[in-house]
């Protein structure tokens, strides 16, 4: 498909065809009754990764950027890594003015955004302004009527007047701007940035944004460690993988279908004893990919690129395989497709080898995978990001200009990836 191309429509199975498709393991399309209205799709999410600091009477304001838009948004926050229940008192949400910049010792630097007046809007949980959330839980708040499009930055702001316990830290590689603290007291209510510091915070509990498209539409979640979280990307310029994946396919579906990224950087595939999240790269995918992937509002697909780091700690391929097979059931279950990448080269290795073993165990252990990826029929697709950026001469190493450092992309090589994707791959649009 060119990327300017409008989406194919999409036949639904019903019957014994439905039957035909799952007795087969791949995932149905979704039956007729599912397309009868539009649904919450999430626009923007990020992977919920280790525990961070508490806070105590001060706000917190994040920038978070949506790949698609509609006549409302809700918010998933996340108290996944808390070792007590979370109690904001106060939440709001509205759309991002551009950003301020101040000057420091360094040069200049952005500061927290503005909000544009008029759209902020107070965020409610069962109809309260406050909300308690579970010890290891998420919550969901409700609707807030807010027209957003897929250009759009949105600003959350969240403040408790009481200690919290340590804040749920979320993935946000190439994200050096996106959450500032404020001075003392309850700013929510602020559309001015001037309370809130120049220190970047990180983005925290606010795991999802979704949103309510004027049609029924779809989702693709990219799943995997730091190549898709976006280490080595310019910061603050949206230039990952699935940033460039949602803009292309926003425009081959006319906006009507787009990606949101739960990467972790350095995360595994398969469990390692003794390993903590922060060492590891959050929780490993076979344990996260519910809550991260499949818990996506309006999720169609799910595009897995890892098992690399999984391969640099000597974690047998055969173990990876099966943690391969067992997200592909756990997807199917629920209706949702597997599109798997290959791995791209890791044969300049040398930094970041916490066992230092080297590259050549770790390029074997790749090259397995890949083969077992490309050759196995397990997926419902596959996309070789390997043969889109290796150098055909060398083919353990990444083209020159691709790469930062052998296993990470820059941005073109980000782009040589997003572009690689095939876009008929996916299912795209639910009932088009």
């Amino acid at each position: 498909m060119t990327p300017g191309a409008r989406w194919r429509p999409i036949l639904v199975v019903t019957g014994a065809l439905a039957l035909l498709a799952t007795a087969t393991g791949r995932a149905a399309p979704p039956a007729a009754a599912a397309c009868a209205r539009p649904a919450w799709v999430a626009a923007w999410a990020a992977a919920p990764r280790s525990a961070g600091a508490p806070i105590s009477g001060v706000t917190v304001r994040q920038v978070l950027h949506l790949h698609g838009g509609g006549s409302a948004v809700r918010l998933r926050l996340s108290n996944r890594f808390g070792t007590r229940p979370l109690r904001l008192d106060h939440v709001t949400v509205g759309i991002s003015a551009a950003p301020a910049l101040a000057s420091s010792p360094t040069g200049w630097r952005f500061v927290a955004s503005p909000v544009v007046p008029a759209t902020r809007r107070e965020v409610r949980f069962g109809g309260r302004p406050a909300v308690t959330i579970a010890t290891g839980a998420d919550r969901v708040s409700d609707r807030v009527d807010l027209v957003t499009s897929g250009s759009n930055d949105v600003v959350v702001s969240f403040f408790s007047r009481d200690t919290t316990p340590a804040l749920t830290m979320l993935a946000g590689s190439a994200q050096a701007n996106s959450g500032w603290v404020s001075s003392p007291g309850d700013h929510t209510a602020d559309d001015a940035a001037t309370t809130f510091g120049t220190s970047p915070a990180g983005w925290s509990v606010v795991s999802a944004v979704d949103v309510l498209p004027a049609v029924p539409s779809g989702l693709v979640v990219a799943f995997g460690d730091s190549l898709t979280e976006g280490y080595g990307s310019t910061p603050d310029a949206n230039h990952r993988y699935p940033d460039i994946l949602a803009d292309r396919l926003a425009e081959a579906s006319g906006g009507d279908y787009w990606a949101v990224n739960a990467g972790i950087s350095a995360n595994r595939l398969v469990p390692v004893a003794g390993f903590t999240e922060k060492v590891q790269g959050g929780p490993p995918g076979v344990q996260r990919f519910a809550a991260d992937a499949l818990a996506q509002s309006g999720v169609t697909d799910v595009l897995l690129v890892e098992g690399v780091n999984d391969v640099i700690i000597s974690t047998p391929v055969a173990e990876v395989i099966n943690a391969y097979r067992d997200v592909v059931k756990k997807a199917h279950a629920r209706g949702v497709r597997v599109i798997a990448g290959t791995l791209p080269p890791s044969g300049d290795l040398v930094s970041g080898d916490p066992l230092h073993r080297g590259s050549a165990p770790t390029e074997q252990g790749r090259a397995a995978l890949n083969d077992w990826i490309r050759r196995s029929g397990a997926f419902d697709g596959v996309v070789d990001f390997d043969a889109a950026v290796r150098d055909p001469s060398s083919p353990g190493h990444w083209r020159v200009g691709l790469s930062i450092d052998g296993l990470h992309p820059n941005d073109f090589g980000y782009r040589v990836m997003a572009e690689a994707v095939d876009l008929s791959l996916f299912r795209g649009p639910r009932c088009r």
